[in-house]
């Protein structure tokens, strides 16, 4: 592993690199991405399991013990067939039709460029499975720090198409305003829960 020009005398690389480049090595660059807590602490919000990295891949893999830097690697399985290029679209949650599979982004670290789920994807990925992508009791906390500067159309946008509708419910509950009347026309209404909204 190169270390970057200029990097102090006791670098040591972050977990989530050193995660994405192990799982590339296996998977390619195309699969892989970085997700769940560890993506939510790239778009600034504050998480306590900083010594663990999640990044999803296509086949189910074994965790990873890593020794320099400490920390642990956890990976989740999902085969995507397709998925929603943020980097490449200005607005694209304005549009009724949007593709399906999950909205990513892209980031650059000191020794790679990775791709990693969007904010409103985390949120949806954390309220789908609070305790699958992150420690259950702090992902509530993590996306309700990013789900405040998300919008309720870029929201419905991104549940529609990936069915996450239950999980959009979830993360709309937790802004401190309440969502036009068409955000909940929008979404799939939730027979199993009393008094649900349509």
């Amino acid at each position: 592993m190169a270390v970057p020009v200029g990097a102090d005398a006791g670098w040591v690389p972050h977990v989530h690199e050193v995660a994405i480049l192990a799982a590339a090595q296996v998977f390619g660059w195309d699969a892989p991405y970085v997700a769940g807590v560890t993506a939510a602490r790239l778009h600034g919000a504050r998480i306590q399991s900083i010594a663990t990295a999640h990044v999803t891949v296509p086949r189910q893999t074994r965790r990873l013990r890593l020794h320099s830097p400490d920390g642990t690697v956890v990976f989740h399985q999902r085969a995507e067939r397709v998925i929603t290029p943020m980097w490449e679209s200005e607005d694209p949650w304005s549009i009724d039709s949007t593709p399906a599979g999950p909205w990513l982004d892209v980031h650059e670290g000191e020794l790679c460029t990775f791709r990693l789920t969007s904010p409103v994807q985390t949120v949806l990925d954390l309220m789908h499975a609070p305790s699958r992508l992150g420690h259950a009791t702090e992902t509530h906390e993590v996306a309700w720090q990013l789900v405040q500067r998300i919008g309720f159309d870029e929201c419905h946008a991104a549940a529609g198409g990936q069915r996450r509708h239950r999980a959009a419910h979830a993360a709309m509950d937790l802004r401190p305003t309440v969502p036009p009347p068409e955000f909940w026309r929008k979404l799939a209404p939730r027979p199993d829960v009393p008094g649900s909204r349509p």
